[in-house]
């Protein structure tokens, strides 16, 4: 299990702390029916739900050197590297949508959010890393 704001990774799977009752679970759509008996099994003496979200949400993936800068125009957190840790998941908003963000690389970083929502945040994010947009910060 992943510690607090942790993501846990193997080869074919994300495990990620979501709050302390909530764990978020990537894999491929091809195995998420097996997987999610198999944490339903895992999970039978305890009160628990699995659920397959993969239908209303969405993932975006930003890769560049000013990830963070862009990050930080939407987003109300701190983006410097003592704050917005690589492999450590943040639950925020950017802009007006809720939102999970993660580096996987100090260039490369991941974005989830309900699908109702993506146009909109795909506007945002290619708004924000407009070139000449810069702030100038990292």
């Amino acid at each position: 299990m992943p510690s607090v704001r942790q993501i846990e990774a193997t080869t074919d799977a994300l495990l990620a702390w979501m709050s302390p009752d909530e764990l978020l679970y990537f894999c491929m759509k091809s195995e998420v029916v097996n997987r999610l008996n198999l944490v339903k099994e895992t999970m039978t003496s305890y009160h628990s739900l699995s659920l397959d979200v993969s239908d209303a949400r969405v993932v975006f993936s930003l890769e560049g050197g000013k990830v963070r800068e862009v990050i930080a125009k939407l987003a109300p957190i701190d983006t410097a590297i003592n704050s917005l840790e690589l492999g450590k998941i943040r639950r925020t908003r950017l802009s007006q949508v809720a939102a999970a963000i993660w580096l996987t690389e100090e260039n490369r970083a991941t974005i989830i959010c309900f699908r109702s929502v993506e146009k909109y945040l795909r506007d945002l994010l290619l708004i924000s890393c407009k070139k000449g947009s810069e702030v100038g910060v990292w």
